[in-house]
C-alpha cells in the first residue's frame, strides 16, 4: 500500500533518510532533513512525498522534486530519494512507490523526470529502466558546485 506522506510521517521520514545515507556512507543533518521534509510538505508545487506500507509498518519512501526548465519551458521533475528498507526489498514496494511517483508526474504534466543513481546500483537502474528511464546518450555531463553556506 502507498499513501501520501504528512506532517506525521517526519520523524520516520528522516529516520529512513538517515538509514539510506548510512548506507550509501553519507553524513544526514538530521534538522536539515526535517526542514527539507517540512518545506516540501508545504509546498506542494515544489513535488511530492509517498510511503510504502506493509500493514501498519512503514518500508519505504520516494521523494519527488519539481523545478521549471528553460529547455523545455516547463516542469521537470527528479526522484530525490527513493529507499526501501532493508527487510522489505524485493517485495515490489519501490515499484508500488514508482507508479504512484508517474501517476504525479503524468498529473503535473512534466516535460522531464531524472534521478541519479550509483553506477553499481543494478537494482535501482533496472527499476527505472522498467519505468522508461535511461541513461543518456545526448553527451551531456551533470555538473554541480554547492551553494550552501558552511558558516
Amino acid at each position: 500500500m502507498v499513501r501520501e506522506a504528512t506532517h506525521e510521517d517526519i520523524p520516520v521520514l528522516v529516520d529512513m533518510m538517515q538509514e539510506f545515507y548510512e548506507e550509501s556512507a553519507f553524513e544526514l543533518d538530521r534538522t536539515d532533513a526535517t526542514l527539507a521534509f517540512r518545506t516540501l510538505l508545504d509546498q506542494p508545487s515544489y513535488g511530492a512525498i509517498w510511503l510504502s506500507h506493509d500493514e501498519q509498518i512503514v518500508t519505504g519512501y520516494v521523494v519527488l522534486t519539481v523545478a521549471f526548465k528553460m529547455e523545455f519551458a516547463g516542469l521537470v521533475g527528479s526522484i530525490d530519494d527513493l529507499y526501501i528498507r532493508s527487510q522489505s526489498r524485493r517485495k515490489g514496494f519501490a515499484n508500488e512507490l514508482m507508479q504512484s511517483l508517474m501517476i504525479d508526474c503524468y498529473d503535473r504534466s512534466l516535460e522531464e523526470l531524472n534521478v541519479e543513481v550509483a553506477t553499481d546500483n543494478l537494482a535501482a537502474q533496472t527499476l527505472y529502466a522498467n519505468f522508461g528511464l535511461q541513461l543518456r546518450t545526448d553527451n551531456r555531463a551533470h555538473l554541480s558546485m554547492l551553494l550552501k553556506s558552511e558558516f
